[in-house]
Formats: C-alpha cells, sequence, structure tokens
C-alpha cells in the first residue's frame, strides 16, 4: 500500500544534488517523485502574463534583460539634443 504526501519544499541545486532548506519529513533511502520549479525575482503578475511560460523564470527574467537591452541599444530610442 502506498501512501501519498505531497510537501512544497525550497533548496538549492547543486549539479544534480538538491540541497533542501528543511528536513523533508521522509526516511532515509525512500523513493520519492520531484516536480521542479525554478524560482524568480520577477512579480507574479508578470509571470502569469508569460502563460505556458511562467514556469521558466529563468527564461522569462533572460527574454525581459534581453528586450530591455535591445530597447536601449536601439538608435530610434536616442534623443538628440
Amino acid at each position: 500500500m502506498m501512501i501519498e504526501t505531497s510537501n512544497i519544499l525550497k533548496g538549492v541545486v547543486h549539479g544534480r544534488t538538491i540541497e533542501l532548506d528543511q528536513d523533508p519529513g521522509f526516511p532515509e533511502g525512500a523513493k520519492v517523485d520531484i516536480a521542479v520549479v525554478g524560482s524568480s525575482k520577477l512579480p507574479k503578475g508578470i509571470l502569469e502574463a508569460f502563460g505556458v511560460a511562467a514556469h521558466k523564470p529563468e527564461e522569462v527574467d533572460e527574454f525581459l534583460r534581453q528586450t530591455y537591452a535591445d530597447r536601449e541599444n536601439d538608435p530610434r530610442n536616442r534623443v538628440e539634443l
């Protein structure tokens, strides 16, 4: 008989190992299923606006960084004095 339980835990990735911030509450050697979700400093609303990409916050961050960089480098945005 298998008892299903779920917890949302946070941790840090080190190669193929995830170091959890707290004890997961499972015995040593227990088999578990893992769903990995990256975190982002972006507001939740921006991530939600990206819809299907919201579960890839690193890609959303990079897209926004590149978009802002492209705008800064666009000669049409320069003001001549």
